[in-house]
Formats: structure tokens, C-alpha cells, sequence
């Protein structure tokens, strides 16, 4: 009974900070058993994040390498479980709300801090979108970081905290190329403050600099080895599709989305009754710091929005941390138990309601990506290379469908590599091996579309075959699909 009463006083409104912290977990775990038990596969990005850190490179056609390491670590550890790629998107979920906590609490109590981290729960970013681990997770964890360890050595300028500013930095532009523009907005904060001004006499903010770019040397050589291959492709995914009039004001909303969803919640708790509204001055000091890391890098996106580039609403989804902070800074009344407790409750029914919903979902609505059994793919495809190989060679090559191609890497257990039809750094990796024992092609078009633009390939050379891939959802109806497969003999 004792070890009941201490949970029950430990777990109490009275104790924000540690009811938020469990509040995370296991919301966290259930959204790892949700995914484990009702998704037979990995979903596109999580798949290509491993295969990704598979190479073992310093950088991808797309991105920088962090988070394909991170996923192939946590594959190869667990045996090759997809539970492993579940739970890795939700700790880096549960490490970006903790780093927000504690960047809430160097300018608001226990009861503001908690409050500030589970509003940034109610947003889309934090909940089923995170069933599945990709190089936006990355940021997600490390971009609160990165500020809370800007705020603590901009204010206390401790040696300590601009080293591990510049550790975090660095891991954030290794995960996406999106950091730099939050340290464009660290640059206007010290250039446009007074304390920032007066930290730039110091010698901590360039020993900090140094440090980050040492960290990120590697990855700079490799850039300068691969022609920048992944900024070209930030660049030619900028140039994707033609300028649209609506634009711009679609993603300023999607911009404003977190802080208004954070609004809205806070409006929707009040207390009926007005007399139960305590009124308390707005603190504005921390305005001037926060406010640029908060807006200037997603305005960022508007601006090129504006200019007619072709900017991923997704990518906004990286710098709503700072969200729940603003809001509860500029909330003219007083949080304190009552209204924690309101907002708790909130939350609580919200995440019960999304796993029910999303679960009968994935029950009843068959996808491709969700219900496809991994065996059945991975059999077909073996199957086809057997019949056509030479010698009995060993299956060392896959070449397509981005999410095909990887889950044959992943499922079977010959484990061979995966490569992208554009691809271009994995193609230069396996080229000599495709040479030496041919490669198997996997698409859901004709193979020959994906291997027309390899200029040593003879498309003539490939031997063709379609198979006809079902998958059904529990409770749904049987699909189909066409899957095609490609021989390319070695020359």
C-alpha cells in the first residue's frame, strides 16, 4: 500500500514536470505497440533510412547521413525488427519534448514548462506522423537542442554550453540541412541584441564556431567529392512544380498552425467561469531572443514560397518546438495547477481518441505500404533470380523502386544492397559489383524506366517479368498490385 500511495503522490497534478514526463512514455510505447502490431512492413522512409546508413557514407543523394546511421543501427541491433525503427522515431520524439521542457523552464515555472511541452503534443508533428522514422525525426530531437544550449550560453557564458551548442549543431546539420537556418537566426539574435553583441567580445562564440565546423569536416569533403549531390537535390526539389498563387499563403498558415493550435487549446481550457481567471502581467524580455529562432527559419520557406519555389509543407514541421514556449510566454492569464490539469486531461482523451481512429484505419483500408507481408516480395523477387542468373550467383544487387528495392535489402536474407533508380552516389558504390555478378531490378513500371538513364547499361540485355503481388488489411478487401522484375546478366 505504501509503494501505491507514494506512485499516487509521485504521479499527482501537484508534480508537473513528472506526470508530463510519464504522460510521454508511455503515450510513446503505445504508439510503438500500435505500429508494431497492426503494420506488416516498414513504410517508405524508414526503409530508406536504413539502407541509407547500410553505406556507411558521409552523406546521401538526399541528405546528410545522421539519421540513415541512426536507422541502421537501431535495425542491426534489434535483429532486424521493425519495432526497432518504431520506437527509434518516438525517442527521438520523447528527446525533443525534453529538450523543450527544459528550454520552457529557463523562462517559465514547473507548471508553465509542462504545459508549454504538452501543447506541442497536440500538434500533427508529434503524433501519428511519428510512427515512422525519417531524417525529419532527426530534427525534431535536436533542434530544441541546439537552442536551449544557444539560450543557456548566450545568458550564462559557460565554455560548457557553447561546446555542446556546438555539438548539437553539428549532429542537427548532419541530420538536415534545415539547421543552418536556425543558426541564421543565432547570427541575427547576437548581432541584433545587446547580450549578443557583448558575447561577441568574448573569444566562446568563435571557439564554438571552429568547433562546428571540425565536426562537420568530413562531410564537407565528401560534399566536395560528390559535386554537393545532396544540396543539388535540395535544390532541384525547390525547382519541383510551378508557382502557384495560393502558395504563399498556404504555407504562412502552416507556419502559424502551431501556434495557433497551441492557442486554441489553451482558449478551449479556460475555466467557464470568468471569476476563476487570474490575470497576470506579460513578461516580453525573452521575446527578443526567442522570437527570431522561432520565426525567422520557417519564414525562410515563406520567402522562397514568395519567389516561387516549390517548398515541402512537411519541412515546416521541424521548428513548431518553439510553439508551446511563445504562446504560454504571451498567455495574459496565470497557469498553474488548474489549468495544467485541464490541458492533461485534454490531451489524454485526444491520444486515446487518435490510436482508436488510426487503428481502425489501418484495420479496414488496405495499403500497399502497411499490409504488404515482406516475405511474399522478397520470395517473388528471389524466385525471379534464381531462374535467370548465371551459375547460381548470389543475389548481391537491387536496383528500382526506391521502397521495393530497400525491402528486398532488408527482408531477405541474402541482405543484398539496395540502389535507387537516381541514386547516383549508391550507383557508384555497386557499379563494379553489378559488372561482375548482374543485378536484379524491381519496379511497378517497366524495369527498363528505371535503368534508361545508366549509361553502361544495355536496355536490350534486361529479361522481363511480372508478378502479381496481393495484400488486404484484416478487416478490408483483398488488393492487387503489379510488380515487375529485371534481369541484367554481369558483362
Amino acid at each position: 500500500m505504501k509503494i501505491f500511495s507514494r506512485v499516487k503522490t509521485w504521479l499527482s497534478f501537484d508534480r508537473p514536470a513528472q506526470l508530463t514526463a510519464v504522460f510521454v512514455g508511455i503515450s510513446g510505447l503505445a504508439w510503438v505497440v500500435h505500429t508494431s502490431l497492426l503494420q506488416n512492413i516498414l513504410p517508405l522512409d524508414a526503409v530508406e533510412a536504413v539502407v541509407w546508413g547500410n553505406q556507411m557514407q558521409w552523406g546521401q543523394m538526399k541528405s546528410p547521413p545522421l539519421s540513415g546511421w541512426f536507422a541502421a543501427a537501431f535495425w542491426h541491433l534489434s535483429g532486424g525488427g521493425d519495432w526497432a525503427l518504431y520506437l527509434l522515431a518516438e525517442l527521438t520524439t520523447v528527446i525533443g519534448l525534453w529538450f523543450g521542457y527544459k528550454l520552457a523552464r529557463e523562462f517559465m515555472d514547473e507548471y508553465g514548462s509542462a504545459t508549454a511541452t504538452l501543447l506541442l503534443c497536440f500538434l500533427c508533428y508529434y503524433n501519428p506522423p511519428a510512427m515512422k522514422f525519417c531524417s525529419h525525426d532527426t530534427q525534431i530531437a535536436l533542434l530544441p537542442a541546439m537552442t536551449l544550449f544557444f539560450v543557456r550560453a548566450l545568458r550564462g557564458d559557460k565554455l560548457k554550453d557553447w561546446l555542446l551548442l556546438a555539438l548539437f549543431s553539428a549532429l542537427a546539420v548532419l541530420g538536415k540541412y534545415s539547421a543552418v537556418q536556425v543558426l541564421v537566426a543565432y547570427g541575427v539574435v547576437m548581432l541584433g541584441t545587446k547580450l549578443g553583441r557583448r558575447r561577441l567580445a568574448s573569444y566562446k562564440p568563435y571557439l564554438c564556431g571552429w568547433v562546428l565546423l571540425a565536426l562537420l569536416a568530413p562531410h564537407i569533403v565528401w560534399l566536395f567529392q560528390h559535386d554537393f549531390l545532396s544540396i543539388g537535390h535540395m535544390h532541384e526539389r525547390l525547382q519541383e512544380g510551378g508557382l502557384k498563387w495560393y502558395l504563399p499563403f498556404s504555407h504562412l498558415a502552416i507556419l502559424l498552425y502551431p501556434y495557433v493550435s497551441c492557442a486554441v487549446v489553451m482558449a478551449v481550457t479556460l475555466p467557464w467561469r470568468k471569476d476563476r481567471l487570474e490575470r497576470r502581467e506579460v513578461d516580453g524580455t525573452p521575446l527578443p531572443l526567442l522570437l527570431p529562432v522561432a520565426l525567422i527559419p520557417p519564414g525562410i520557406y515563406v520567402l522562397l514560397s514568395i519567389c516561387g519555389q516549390a517548398v515541402v509543407m512537411q519541412w515546416f514541421s521541424y521548428f513548431a518546438y518553439m510553439a508551446g514556449i511563445i504562446v504560454m510566454l504571451l498567455w495574459p492569464y496565470r497557469c498553474g495547477r488548474g489549468e495544467f490539469k485541464r490541458v492533461f486531461i485534454l490531451l489524454n482523451a485526444c491520444i486515446v481518441i487518435l490510436l482508436v481512429v488510426t487503428a481502425g484505419d489501418v484495420l479496414v483500408k488496405p495499403r500497399l505500404r502497411i499490409h504488404s507481408v515482406p516475405r511474399d516480395i522478397v520470395t517473388a523477387g528471389e524466385d525471379f533470380w534464381r531462374r535467370h542468373s548465371v551459375d547460381g550467383r548470389p543475389l548481391e544487387v537491387v536496383f528500382g523502386d526506391r521502397w521495393l528495392a530497400g525491402v528486398m535489402e532488408l527482408y531477405s536474407s541474402s541482405r543484398p544492397s539496395a540502389c535507387d533508380g537516381r541514386d547516383v552516389c549508391a550507383w557508384e558504390l555497386l557499379r563494379e559489383r553489378v559488372r561482375k555478378n548482374g543485378m536484379l531490378i524491381i519496379s511497378r513500371d517497366a524495369p527498363v524506366m528505371e535503368v534508361k538513364f545508366l549509361p553502361d547499361v544495355r536496355l536490350e540485355d534486361i529479361r522481363i517479368g511480372k508478378y502479381r503481388h496481393s495484400f488486404r488489411a484484416p478487416f478490408g478487401k483483398s488488393r492487387t498490385r503489379d510488380i515487375w522484375f529485371g534481369y541484367l546478366p554481369p558483362r
